[in-house]
């Protein structure tokens, strides 16, 4: 079941959820706003790999159908029994953005890399922007509670 905002205030009380910083949360009916940090990743069109990263002073332009990684300036840590799902916040949705949903596992602790794909037309993307919605869920507790690759970093992490 997802979580109202009122369970979820819950689990942050008793400590199952933890976001910081603690007094910018911005929560909804139903999950937490996170917004764009202050470090991108712009993917490069072409054959391998490539990206340029940027570091966010204010406000950056970005050309038409782009993708793009982007550090949260949340700082999130889940319990055992939790389990997050991100998606695209709808005035983003509305406007063209599109984003891939993510699971964030049971144990997950550190800052997150999302990825957002611009609309059809430039815009122009700001720091502190409320991009993502996730809703969070109990879950039964795992026998092996994420311990990956991701756990603990607190910048942006490319794959």
């Amino acid at each position: 079941m997802i979580l109202s905002d009122a369970k979820i205030i819950e689990a942050i009380k008793d400590g199952r959820m933890k976001i910081e910083p603690e007094n910018e949360i911005h929560l909804t009916p139903n999950g937490i706003d996170f917004c764009i940090g202050d470090e991108v990743a712009i993917i490069k069109r072409g054959g391998a790999y490539k990206s340029k990263r940027i570091k966010l002073a204010d406000q950056i332009k970005v050309e038409p159908d782009t993708i793009m990684l982007a550090a949260t300036r949340e700082v999130m840590t889940l319990g055992n029994g939790m389990v997050g799902l991100v998606g695209i916040r709808s005035s983003y949705a509305r406007r063209g953005f599109t984003c891939s949903p993510t699971i964030i596992d049971a144990g997950y602790s550190g800052r997150l890399t999302l990825q957002l794909r611009t609309p059809p037309y430039p815009v122009t993307i700001s720091k502190g922007e409320r991009v993502w919605h996730i809703v969070f869920f109990d879950s039964y507790p795992s026998s092996r509670p994420y311990n990956g690759r991701y756990q603990g970093v607190l910048n942006l992490a490319e794959g």
